[in-house]
């Protein structure tokens, strides 16, 4: 994926539990209430919560080795807060990850939905 020689249409990116935490999707005692149960799994933990990749299974649409060589974030992009936003009067300019968009270019926020096993768990 970062070989610039090789152009494809998708991107990994993860986002462990924490932010969800810090966002106020996701209770912090929810995820330690998880932890205490008794058929808990810490790898499946680690892969699902904490975007740890051991491996894949014989269904992923993706092999560890690909995924794993463009685990690195070169140029993040953090949204301004609304602090930040309110402090600069509107002016995003003013956030230090803040890049010109180029015509035509598409941004997207891409979000990881399970579609097999876990639980339901409610946003709050």
């Amino acid at each position: 994926m970062q070989n610039d020689n090789i152009k494809k249409k998708y991107f990994v990116c993860g986002l462990p539990y924490q932010l969800s935490i810090k966002e106020k999707l996701l209770m912090a005692d929810m995820v330690m209430d998880e932890m205490q149960e008794a058929d808990f799994d810490m790898i499946q933990h680690q892969i699902e919560m904490e975007c740890l990749f051991f491996g894949e299974s014989e269904r992923a649409y993706f092999k560890f080795e690909e995924l794993n060589k463009c685990r690195n974030i070169k140029k993040p992009y953090i949204p301004i807060t609304d602090d930040e936003f309110i402090l600069a009067k509107g002016d995003r300019r003013k956030n230090k990850f803040y890049k010109e968009k180029k015509t035509n270019e598409l941004r997207f926020l891409g979000v990881d939905c399970a579609i097999m096993g876990g639980k339901i768990c409610p946003l709050y």
